[in-house]
């Protein structure tokens, strides 16, 4: 998806995970690393081949209650 959309509650449990699928279009094996800029955010597996889904999961606790955005990158690792 181009967006993900998480909601919790103060006090309450994290949200769900949701899932990332890392596609390759092209021939051949596409390895690939995933990051974000958000230590409430965690990707998992952060690094792989396509096609692989990869969870994200954001943990709540010690924020304070608003909205948080964060960026997920995927990047194509360079051919060894």
């Amino acid at each position: 998806p181009a967006s993900l959309s998480f909601s919790g509650t103060q006090g309450g449990a994290n949200p769900a995970a949701k899932t990332l699928a890392v596609t390759n279009a092209g021939g051949g094996t596409l390895s690939f690393s995933a990051s974000d800029d958000a230590p409430w955010l965690s990707l998992s597996p952060a690094t792989g081949s396509a096609p692989q889904d990869v969870s994200a999961t954001v943990d709540i606790g010690g924020l304070a209650p608003g909205t948080y955005t964060a960026t997920v990158t995927v990047t194509a690792a360079s051919p060894s």
